[in-house]
Formats: C-alpha cells, sequence, structure tokens
C-alpha cells in the first residue's frame, strides 16, 4: 500500500437523518487517532486525542500533515442512545480541504468493548 498525504479527518458523528434518529443512535465522545503505518509494539502513543460534540454535521479533526498508510480510530467513550449501537453516517480522508482518494490509507474503527 503506498501511503497517502492526509493533513485532517472528518466524521459525520451519529446517524444523520434526522434529529430523532440521531438521539436513538450512539455517537462518539472520545476517540484517539493511531497511525499504523510502522509495525506495531504495543507502545504506541496517539497521534491526536479528540472529543466531539454531540451534534449532527460534520467534526473536523487536524492531523500532523505527513504521510499514512494506516489510520487507527479508537473509540474511547460515547454518548448512548436507545439503540444497541454506535453510528458514524461518513467519514473523508483529507488533504487541503480535498478529499483525497480513490485510493486511500487503510483505516478501521476499534473499541475496547466497554463501550457498545
Amino acid at each position: 500500500i503506498t501511503p497517502i498525504v492526509l493533513d485532517e479527518i472528518r466524521i459525520m458523528n451519529g446517524y444523520n437523518k434526522d434529529r430523532a434518529t440521531f438521539s436513538r443512535n450512539a455517537r462518539i465522545t472520545k476517540l484517539d487517532i493511531f497511525d499504523t503505518s510502522s509495525e506495531y509494539t504495543g507502545d504506541e502513543k496517539p497521534i491526536k486525542t479528540v472529543s466531539l460534540t454531540d451534534r449532527m454535521g460534520w467534526h473536523t479533526i487536524s492531523l500532523p500533515k505527513r504521510a499514512y498508510q494506516g489510520i487507527k480510530i479508537v473509540v474511547r467513550s460515547i454518548n448512548r442512545g436507545t439503540d444497541p449501537d454506535i453510528a458514524i453516517s461518513e467519514l473523508q480522508m483529507r488533504r487541503s480541504n480535498r478529499n483525497v482518494g480513490p485510493t486511500k490509507p487503510d483505516y478501521y474503527f476499534y473499541s475496547p468493548g466497554h463501550e457498545c
């Protein structure tokens, strides 16, 4: 995988269909972002820890501008809804205020389990 230069991630937190649906589904309130471009050693520190406000719409997260081969997003806390899930409507990888693509770094969300 060829590393891709990024300087931000945009996330549409929650299920952004309408206010009632948004409130019914759990939303992320805090997350850690890790650069997974190098070999995992177990003592990595996040490149960014972010608290998200509980609102519909886009949340922009700035990153150190560099080439990323992979990104891991770890959910640290949520605002629970009545539905047993965590919703994310959309995620964008960006550079210089534009979406990157069609090739993107590998990325995945992870939760230690106590949030779900």
